[in-house]
């Protein structure tokens, strides 16, 4: 973020920030204290406990933010800001383009909109389980057709990290560029900082209970599978979370995100 903001976008100046479905404020904290003195954070959310925690985290901090409670789907832009910001929230928006038309519309002329989005094909190819043989679990293909049917049913676009650019050309941003998050996560108990890069991987979901087999297969059916397809991927699923939750003090995990940073110019 610090190479993005100071030699790509070359922020000199103050600038008002929207960040779209904000939760705890992630993005604010991490740009704030690397953008000039002055400048603003605005966060816009739908849920109530994340915008708690984010006015609780900011509250004693030398920064100016506001949150607000709103649906993304039904919020319209009431002002405009230098950057409109997301990450990780289109992806789960059907048919996010119209949000992304929000964004453009929050900034004004010369401002920029930013969207870190992932793919969850390059995401779901890039990791390795050591001592696990998961050859087998990570089926791409069954995952990219349920991903699929996903898209095709409502919009949801778990690929659409490597699509933003595209959507942006289409509703008339300038100067588009796309960046990838260069960092891999190597999870392993030497780490001075295990705990937190342990915590880091398993909020994908890889240190929760996989809940019961029935009501697991009949979700993912529901979404387009095949019994032999959904069975598949509970049992799989199982072994990779069962190893990341039984093995806190020998996990050795690495795991490149496939973080897509789009930006274009309003």
């Amino acid at each position: 973020m610090q190479f993005l903001i100071e030699r790509v976008w070359r922020i000199e100046r103050p600038v008002d920030i929207v960040d779209f479905g904000c939760g705890r404020g992630f993005l604010g904290g991490l740009m704030l204290p690397l953008l000039p003195e002055g400048s603003s954070y605005t966060g816009i959310d739908n849920g109530g406990l994340l915008l708690k925690e984010a006015r609780e985290i900011f509250a004693g901090s030398p920064y100016k933010t506001d949150f607000m409670k709103a649906d993304l789907l039904e919020y319209e832009p009431v002002r405009k800001y230098d950057m409109a910001v997301c990450q990780a929230v289109l992806m789960h928006i059907p048919r996010a383009i119209g949000v992304l038309k929000k964004m453009r519309d929050s900034v004004i002329p010369g401002g920029k909109v930013v969207c870190v989005e992932i793919s969850r094909d390059i995401a779901n190819s890039a990791m390795y389980f050591h001592g696990v043989d998961y050859s087998n679990m990570l089926n791409l293909g069954i995952l990219q057709k349920l991903w699929l049917n996903d898209l095709k049913r409502d919009g949801t676009d778990y690929n659409i990290g490597l699509k933003i650019p595209v959507y942006m050309a289409e509703i008339g941003l300038k100067d588009i560029g796309v960046r990838q998050n260069d960092c891999v996560n190597f999870v392993h108990p030497e780490a001075e900082n295990y705990a937190e890069r342990r915590e880091s991987f398993a909020a994908g979901g890889w240190d929760d209970p996989i809940g019961a087999r029935e009501s697991f297969v009949e979700a993912l059916m529901k979404r387009g599978l095949t019994m032999e397809e959904a069975v598949y991927q509970y049992e799989a699923e199982g072994i990779l979370r069962g190893y990341v939750r039984d093995n806190s003090d020998t996990t050795r995990i690495v795991s490149a995100s496939g973080l897509v940073i789009s930006f274009g110019t309003v």
